[in-house]
Formats: C-alpha cells, sequence, structure tokens
C-alpha cells in the first residue's frame, strides 16, 4: 500500500475549497488502484489537501503521470499568476497615483496612494484590509513555525522538550516561538523586523528552489525551468537589499551553524 499527501494553501474560502472537493470527488473514484481519498484541513497552518491511498506503487505512479493530477499542479500554478497579476496592478495604481519616491518611501504606500482620492472613507477600509490579511499571514507563519521547531526538536536539532505534545498540538515549541515573536515586536518596530527578515526569507525560499531542483523528474510537479526561475528571482531580489540586511542574516546564518556544529559534539 502507497500513501501520498498533498497539500497547500488556496486563496478561496474554505466553503468554497470543500465545494470545489466535492464536485472533483468522482473524478477519484474512476482512478485505478485508488483505494481511499482523505480531504483535510490543517486548522494550524490553513493548508488543504488530500490524502491518497493506493494498492500499489505502479497505480501511484500511473496517478502521478495522470492529467487528473497534473491539474493539481496546474491550479496551483494558475493561483500563483493570478497572485501575481493582481500584486502588479496594485503596485502599478499606487505608483501612478503618487510617484515611484513617495510610494516607495511610505510606510503605508496603499493608504498614501488612496489618500489622494479624496475619499475619507477608503484609507481606514485599507488599513482595516491590510490588518486583517497581515494578521492572517502573521498566525499561519507563528503556527507553522512553531511546528518548524517541533520537527527540528523531534529530530534532535532543538531541545528535547520543545517536542513535548499536549492535546496534539506542541505546546512548548509555541509558547517558545510566540515568546521569540513577541520580543522581537516589543524591542523593535515591525518596519524593522520586516526589514531585518527580509533576506532571511529570501534564503530560505532559494534553499526550497534548490530542493525541487535536485528531485527526481517523476516527482517533479513543475518542470524543472520553474525553481530555477524562482532560484534567480530569489538571488535578483536578495543583491538590491541594504547592506545591514546582508550583516543581521550572515550573522544569524553563522550563529545557526555554530549551534549545529556544538549539538553534534
Amino acid at each position: 500500500m502507497e500513501v501520498l499527501v498533498v497539500l497547500y494553501k488556496s486563496g478561496l474560502p474554505l466553503k468554497e475549497v470543500f465545494e470545489l472537493f466535492d464536485k472533483r470527488a468522482d473524478k477519484y473514484r474512476e482512478v485505478k488502484g485508488l483505494l481511499q481519498k482523505l480531504y483535510v484541513h490543517d486548522e494550524s497552518t490553513d493548508h488543504v489537501g488530500g490524502i491518497y491511498v493506493f494498492d500499489s506503487k505502479e497505480n501511484l505512479e500511473a496517478f502521478r503521470n495522470s492529467d487528473l493530477a497534473k491539474s493539481i499542479g496546474d491550479a496551483i500554478l494558475t493561483s500563483l499568476i493570478i497572485t501575481a497579476i493582481v500584486y502588479v496592478i496594485v503596485t502599478t495604481v499606487g505608483i501612478g497615483l503618487v510617484g515611484v519616491r513617495q510610494f516607495a518611501d511610505s510606510d503605508s504606500p496603499l493608504a498614501t496612494a488612496a489618500s489622494v482620492l479624496g475619499n475619507p472613507v477608503l484609507v481606514p477600509m485599507i488599513i482595516f484590509g491590510v490588518g486583517v490579511a497581515t494578521l492572517s499571514v502573521l498566525l499561519s507563519d507563528l503556527l507553522s513555525s512553531s511546528r518548524t521547531v517541533f520537527s527540528m526538536a523531534r529530530n534532535g536539532d532543538f531541545p528535547k522538550f520543545l517536542s513535548q505534545m499536549k492535546n496534539v498540538n506542541p505546546v512548548n515549541s509555541v509558547i517558545a516561538t510566540s515568546a521569540i515573536v513577541l520580543t522581537m515586536v516589543l524591542t523593535g518596530s515591525l518596519v524593522q523586523i520586516a526589514t531585518l527578515t527580509s533576506l532571511t526569507i529570501l534564503v530560505y525560499y532559494a534553499v526550497t528552489n534548490i530542493s525541487a531542483m535536485k528531485l527526481q523528474p517523476e516527482k517533479r510537479l513543475f518542470p524543472r525551468i520553474v525553481p530555477i526561475a524562482g532560484l534567480v528571482s530569489c538571488l535578483g531580489l536578495a543583491v538590491f537589499l541594504p547592506q545591514q540586511q546582508w550583516i543581521w542574516t550572515i550573522l544569524l546564518l553563522a550563529l545557526g551553524i555554530v549551534y549545529a556544529i556544538i549539538r553534534k559534539i
């Protein structure tokens, strides 16, 4: 018996996601060798997806190469393209309203751009919407980071007490991660934190793209050119970041390397 797990984030409301699952259910009933498919939603990270149980490795590989399986990757790629287009349109409109310099120098560029339209309700609406979106991402990232800490503790990279569970939740890793984030927020501004973490985010995205490039051809959802383009994009953006970010990121990576060496001694 072979098991395949597919997880992803969707921009659609959860109700609509499961409605789409229901519409596609009949197609999966026709898949050869598929014994069971479970639809899942991880509340801690807001990932959705499916767990596929096959009767043999041959039928699993046949499913991977089928048009039905490839449509999953196509859907993910389509959502990424749509998101990128929306970002470009919003940025273009904002720059068109206030100019490049003012848009770049503003701590809240969307609100600054909206302020020139003369509608007193528009700016509070944008601030509220951005706040909700930011808190949503922060919550999912905070919980997913705690799971990373939990996994590393379970593998011996962090102290074992961080891998302790309570009611199927890694309580200690959640508390530790939350404490670190709270300390950063209380000791610096959100703008400073975002500035200092930009390069680290690009680093782990670059590592993710390198990992995707090393996958065997039969295990890839996308052609190899996609992670190559992602890696080039990460490196291209990193070049334009301030020197201060490079210094802090190099120090942080060096600290991580030293810690890893000490743990192995």
